[in-house]
């Protein structure tokens, strides 16, 4: 049982990753577009409000399904 959490957990990591470089990459574009910078922290606190807005997103769509 145990082996189905690390799975679940392993990929909720790699969502998370996933995440977090797509949005490392689309803080880069803009700032290279407008001339700016975006720190590590801005970078972190955006993928992570975007994991959790995508997480209530998905939930509400399996409420609206049922």
């Amino acid at each position: 049982m145990s082996t189905n959490m690390d799975e679940g957990e392993r990929q909720l990591q790699r969502l998370k990753a996933a995440v977090h470089h797509t949005v490392g990459r689309l803080c880069q574009s803009l700032g290279e577009n407008h001339q700016m910078e975006f720190s590590r922290q801005v970078i972190a606190a955006i993928s992570e409000t975007t994991f959790r807005q995508c997480d209530v997103f998905a939930k509400d769509l399996e409420a609206f399904a049922r």
